[in-house]
């Protein structure tokens, strides 16, 4: 994650990698994360935190929070949290 220490502070990417760190553990979910990176000025990396997901499911509920908060901001993440939430239930969850 060379662009991400290039683009944060030494204390934003620790807090950059923890918060990916539980995304992956499963601590985090993707709506969570993407407002974590947004606050560190840093959404641009959710993309590359996606591609390294070797979890599909995960993979692609990351990119639906990144995408819809790239749309419209508030609203989106409203209607994010909606789906995810949705799917969880449908599957059980």
């Amino acid at each position: 994650m060379d662009k991400a220490r290039r683009l944060l502070s030494d204390a934003d990417f620790a807090a950059f990698r923890q918060a990916s760190g539980d995304f992956m553990a499963g601590r985090l979910d993707a709506a969570a994360l993407h407002r974590r990176t947004e606050a560190l000025g840093a959404a641009s990396l959710v993309p590359d935190v996606a591609a390294l997901c070797p979890d599909p499911d995960k993979r692609r509920h990351l990119l639906m929070a990144y995408r819809a908060a790239s749309q419209d901001g508030t609203r989106s993440r409203v209607r994010v949290n909606c789906l995810l939430t949705n799917q969880r239930s449908a599957r059980g969850l």
